[in-house]
């Protein structure tokens, strides 16, 4: 495989972070559970309307509050979740680029101002931290 050695890297980039992303995707898995049942709570609500069964309306809507309240909380720990392991590999791509420059001859880094360097490791950081998340 060709690309084979980038993964790898990748891979050693989202150390520490891979519980974490598993965690988003099951939380992500259960918004999208969250969502299918929101269709099923509103069509009992319109159910009951239609038989004009209060009961019904009472428990079906206090069911779609429910989910609503849970999908507002889904959200916010995925997003919160989802920045969290963004600035782990960001910053973790970061430290590796930026230890790499540390080690090298003076000589040849010396040939590109340091303003510029630092843009560009900033840039291609946060390119490899969006591709990764």
């Amino acid at each position: 495989m060709q690309n084979e050695k980038p993964i790898k890297w990748l891979w050693r980039q989202s150390k520490g972070q891979k519980f974490k992303m598993l965690a988003l995707i099951l939380a992500n898995v259960v918004f999208a559970g969250a969502s299918i049942l929101f269709a099923f709570a509103v069509q009992g609500v319109v159910n009951g309307a239609e038989t004009s069964n209060v009961g019904k309306i009472t428990s079906y809507a206090i069911f779609l509050g429910a989910i609503v309240i849970s999908q507002f909380a889904l959200r916010i720990l995925i997003n919160g979740l989802s920045e969290h392991i963004c600035a782990r590999i960001e910053m973790s791509v970061k430290s590796y680029l930026f230890d790499d420059i540390l080690k090298k001859d003076y000589g040849p880094i010396n040939k590109f101002h340091s303003g510029e360097l630092m843009t560009s490791l900033s840039r291609d950081a946060s390119t490899v931290e969006d591709g990764i998340t």
